[in-house]
């Protein structure tokens, strides 16, 4: 019997690359952030997650992410709550 869970090379890399732009961006925001910081944008959490804004902004709305209510408009969401 085959094995279902193979995976070929064009997937494989895509992972692959996707893993690897998730690493840099969460490299970029510890060295270019102070230690104290603990929240994200929308558009930030969207990069991490590899979600749409609105999917972030509808997660926001049913209380599954966290955000930062000093902020008023702004959004900032806890690195924490991702």
């Amino acid at each position: 019997m085959e094995n279902d869970m193979t995976i070929d090379k064009d997937k494989y890399n895509e992972i692959y690359e996707n893993l690897k732009n998730i690493i840099n961006l969460l490299q970029n925001m510890q060295t270019n952030a102070p230690n104290d910081v603990k929240y994200v944008t929308v558009a930030e959490a969207a990069q991490i997650t590899k979600l749409s804004e609105q999917k972030i902004r509808q997660m926001i709305d049913e209380g599954t992410i966290k955000i930062n209510p000093d902020f008023g408009r702004a959004k900032r969401i806890y690195i924490d709550s991702l």
